[in-house]
């Protein structure tokens, strides 16, 4: 926030935008204020908001994570979270998204309203889906990801209708960290229970 504030209607030259504290003292000049009145970018905050998330230490931000999931209602296991962690460090922008990002790794969740409409007639796809996954000797993101191409393959269905439905059965929602990754955290029995009972199994 006050990198951002700093830069409303000030710049150091026409290409750095991420200081310290200490930075901003020591370039900080009213000469290169602008007279021009500044606009507030909530996209821009957001932007720059993110770059510090990435730049996070890993036990830092996982302690974040922790408390936003608390403040949410979220009993969050530490070792699942330490996992999870850097599947959405990259993707973020906001800490504020965790819970809808990784809630359905701790909660029994119900598909939203847009997975809900993707799901419906998919009971045919999501039970081959899960006939292929149980037969896994190994459950990794790998064989995960290896098996639900190779069924994409076979139909010829683009990646987002392959994988979109698998996604909102096992997350509830469209959106949400690595989907391989994600099925493994999660668990095989918990996986499979959430794809049949989407597909209506």
């Amino acid at each position: 926030m006050v990198n951002y504030l700093a830069l409303l209607g000030w710049s150091f030259d026409d290409h750095t935008t991420f200081f310290t504290r200490d930075e901003l003292v020591k370039h900080f000049d009213l000469g290169r204020v602008s007279r021009n009145p500044a606009a507030f970018d909530r996209e821009k905050l957001e932007w720059l908001n993110g770059h510090y998330i990435r730049e996070m230490p890993g036990d830092r931000f996982i302690d974040l994570l922790a408390e936003t999931l608390a403040a949410s209602g979220i009993d969050a296991d530490r070792t699942v979270l330490a996992a999870a962690a850097p599947l959405i460090q990259e993707r973020m922008k906001l800490v504020s998204e965790a819970p809808g990002l990784l809630r359905f790794l701790f909660e029994d969740v119900e598909p939203d309203e847009r997975a809900s409409n993707l799901l419906e007639g998919q009971g045919e796809y999501l039970g081959e889906v899960a006939k292929r996954l149980d037969a896994l000797d190994e459950w990794t993101p790998e064989t995960i990801e290896a098996v639900l191409r190779q069924l994409r393959e076979e139909r010829g269905l683009s990646s987002k209708k392959a994988f979109q439905p698998v996604r909102a059965a096992v997350t509830g929602t469209l959106v949400s960290p690595p989907l391989f990754e994600s099925m493994a955290l999660l668990g095989r029995d918990r996986t499979l229970a959430r794809i049949r009972a989407a597909g209506g199994d």
